[in-house]
């Protein structure tokens, strides 16, 4: 460890400076490295960069705090901010990232956002005020807890230049997320500017059976309208089953006038090792197979998936599909382009749905 830190030390002499604009400090397996050291590093780096990274172990029980105040003392130039595991935690009035266009906060496990409970409504409420100039703004949870999101929506901070959102859900502890996405639209309707919309849903997510509700009761009417006149992308990977994440595409639907591409993509996209770590600590189960054996849906659905011509994949494309077309194409406006990546051969379509008319018999 000793050598580590003298060779770092060494680098950091030999290169900081004004023309240095970009610091990666990626220590994700220094676990007993003290937050001594970090804050050294960090002092000697930040003068005059612009874009700064630290990766920390996820796994340490003590989280390392990040230094919002140096920054702030140091006249933060900082554009780009991308965090992993560690305790984020700016005072109020006296910090702030004026300059800050681009932040990236992967939650991991346990990042310290107390007193909030969740990363979303953290940022969604905090932010504008710390970082009022973002124009990127990418966060990742594994401890979101829908049930203590606020039921009513009411107003705070806007992002007046984010044009780039992306929301990540990590992990099989979110159960009590599914029923809040609707929040989400809280996140749209505090950026006027925003274009790009990306929402990644984890396995927790999913459902066993294909979705089946009547479109008349729907919570999202509940929302008073807003006119969204400048989202023009929007993305769903790991799109479900599940009647709240179609209630969301209603609501983009209506309401984002703009809108030029929607993509409904049933897979997930890039956070395998999240979901492994997330699930392994939770459970004490060594991958996420021998989770969804333990832990997940009844015998009798994982019996179908067991088989080799009813493998999980193919089950969860023809449940999403069915969603997409039952109750999602119709409502697509001429102007928008609907994609949706993985569809269903006709012979999966035409074996699973002998197995959902078995399914729903039951």
């Amino acid at each position: 460890m000793d050598s580590y830190i003298k060779r770092i030390d060494i680098a950091l002499q030999n290169h900081t400076g004004g023309w240095v604009k970009r610091f990666r400090f990626e220590l994700q397996f220094f676990h007993e490295l003290s937050a001594h050291h970090i804050n050294h590093w960090l002092d000697a780096a930040i003068p005059g960069i612009e874009e700064l990274t630290l990766e920390l172990p996820r796994d340490d029980k003590t989280k390392y705090r990040f230094p919002c105040k140096l920054l702030f003392e140091k006249g933060c130039s900082i554009q780009s901010l991308c965090l992993y595991s560690c305790a984020f935690r700016p005072d109020l009035g006296a910090c702030s990232f004026r300059n800050l266009k681009r932040a990236y906060f992967s939650l991991h496990v346990n990042i310290s956002i107390y007193p909030w409970f969740n990363l979303f409504e953290y940022a969604r409420k905090e932010l504008p005020t710390v970082a009022p100039n973002v124009e990127t703004l990418f966060l990742m949870s594994a401890n979101e807890v829908g049930y203590f999101y606020p039921r009513i929506f009411q107003p705070h901070g806007r992002f007046l230049h984010l044009k780039y959102l992306e929301l990540a859900i990590v992990g099989p502890r979110n159960y009590g997320f599914g029923y809040q996405y609707t929040y989400l639209v809280t996140f749209l309707r505090a950026s006027p500017v925003l274009e790009t919309f990306i929402l990644h849903v984890e396995e927790s997510a999913k459902e066993p059976y294909p979705l089946v509700f009547n479109p008349k009761y729907l919570k999202i009417h509940l929302l008073p309208e807003h006119s969204h006149q400048s989202i023009k992308h929007v993305t769903v990977t790991g799109f479900c089953h599940k009647q709240e994440p179609v209630e969301l595409i209603f609501y983009i639907l209506e309401n984002a006038t703009s809108l030029q591409c929607l993509t409904l993509d049933n897979r997930i996209r890039g956070f395998g090792k999240d979901l492994v770590a997330c699930i392994t600590q939770d459970t004490g189960t060594r991958d996420y197979q021998e989770w969804w054996n333990n832990f997940g849906v009844k015998e009798r659905i994982l019996h179908f998936f067991r088989r080799e011509f009813y493998p999980k994949s193919d089950w969860e494309a023809y449940c999403s599909y069915v969603a997409i077309r039952k109750y999602i194409i119709g409502r697509v406006p001429s102007s928008v382009e609907l994609k949706i990546p993985v569809v269903p051969s006709d012979e999966i379509i035409s074996r699973l749905s002998k197995v959902e008319s078995e399914l729903l018999k039951d």
